[in-house]
């Protein structure tokens, strides 16, 4: 009989971007989007503690949080983490 398992990580892309790194120290925040209008798409505590949401812009969270490490999508690393999980 098979057996499935669901498994829920959230802000993913943020989880799969840090992957292998040491311990974000500061507000982090993955973008994807156009070029010229990124935005972000997960954010850690840090930042949702300065007051980012998923949703805002670049701009507007640089406005919010000028030292944010902003970090672009990381397609490839998404889909490493997600075969690491299974």
């Amino acid at each position: 009989m098979p057996r499935f398992a669901c498994l829920m990580v959230p802000y993913f892309p943020l989880a799969a971007r840090l992957r292998g790194e040491r311990a974000a120290v500061g507000a982090v925040a993955v973008l994807d989007g156009p070029e010229n209008l990124p935005r972000l798409i997960a954010v850690n505590e840090a930042a949702r503690r300065k007051g980012l949401a998923v949703g805002m812009t670049a701009a507007q969270a640089r406005g919010v949080l000028p030292g944010l490490d902003a970090r672009k999508r990381d397609q490839e690393g998404e889909r490493a983490a997600r075969e690491a999980l299974r």
